[in-house]
């Protein structure tokens, strides 16, 4: 993933955050693509039985980003050119993903690795935490 090099503004924000009631049973999450032409709607995701919060977390991301590939190229624009930053309410995950925490739970591993492929092609990323009162404003829960 290259490391942010840009003092710029970046060119589109993702905004992520995902959980699970009974920890590990239902997953769910959302995320939200905001775009120079402005917010997309915010998309909600239900991930099954069986996923714990952190996985719901990483999944929530992971189907953000494979979103906006078809997003850049319905503007006419090529992932390596484009500055991204992503937020979300999750330490582990913002923190494995700066490298700064290592990733123990196995089932956690594919979900980061894919996370990492991701994001690996936009011309700068900015991974921010956010707390989760700013999450539960934008995506409602």
């Amino acid at each position: 993933m290259p490391a942010e090099r840009d003092p710029q503004p970046p060119d589109y924000l993702l905004i992520f955050d995902g959980g699970s009631r009974n920890n590990p049973e239902f997953g769910y999450g959302s995320y939200l693509l905001i775009t120079p032409e402005g917010p997309l709607a915010p998309r909600r995701l239900e991930f099954g039985r069986g996923v714990t919060n952190n996985q719901a977390e990483y999944m929530a991301l992971v189907a953000g980003l494979r979103e906006l590939p078809a997003i850049l190229e319905a503007s006419g624009r090529q992932q390596g050119e484009v500055a991204l930053e992503v937020r979300g309410d999750s330490s582990l995950v913002i923190n494995q993903l700066l490298g700064r925490w290592r990733v123990r739970h196995p089932g956690l591993r594919p979900l980061y690795e894919e996370a990492r492929r991701l994001l690996s092609g936009f011309r700068w990323v900015r991974l921010v935490w956010t707390p989760r009162a700013r999450s539960v404003e934008l995506l409602g829960h």
